[in-house]
């Protein structure tokens, strides 16, 4: 009697299926797209998948989702690399490369905050009361000018 396993039928068109098994597998593993299509046999080439990304959005969001689950693993890394690790240079070279990778993937939650600080010339409460006061007297001229109009109407006999 022979254990015949069922042949590996490999993705051959994008399906939720791919997106599902593509996903967890990216949220559970800190490696590379060509590192992870190789953990499952099904699964197509890296460019394949990149290709999808562009042409299915739904695909995309699930995907980013999946990235942000693997930030969280470098993140971890990072840690423990720092916590338990023994070649300080090569420890140092691999926590950089994490955050670095980490800030260009996620921007919002890694990336490196700027700060912009501006000197200007200008008083803004002042700026703030002459335009207050600017508003004021348009104010007062669109109250008045019905009633300059009305004083200097002159009466026009309507057409027959």
């Amino acid at each position: 009697m022979t254990n015949a396993h069922p042949p590996i039928t490999p993705f051959r068109k994008y399906t939720p299926e791919v997106m599902d098994v593509l996903c967890k597998l990216v949220a559970e593993n800190a490696m590379s797209l060509d590192k992870i299509v190789q953990l499952d046999p099904r699964l197509p080439s890296s460019q394949t998948i990149r290709a999808w990304l562009k042409d299915h959005e739904e695909f995309r969001q699930a995907y980013d989702i999946a990235k942000e689950c693997q930030m969280d693993i470098l993140a971890d890394e990072i840690i423990e690399i720092a916590d338990h690790g023994s070649d300080e240079a090569r420890d140092k070279l691999k926590i950089q490369t994490r955050q670095w990778l980490m800030s260009r993937l996620n921007r919002r939650l890694y990336g490196e905050r700027a700060v912009i600080e501006h000197e200007a010339g200008v008083n803004l409460a002042e700026l703030l009361q002459s335009r207050l006061a600017k508003i004021k007297t348009i104010e007062g001229e669109s109250t008045l000018m019905p009633q300059i109009c009305t004083e200097n109407a002159i009466d026009v006999d309507p057409l027959p």
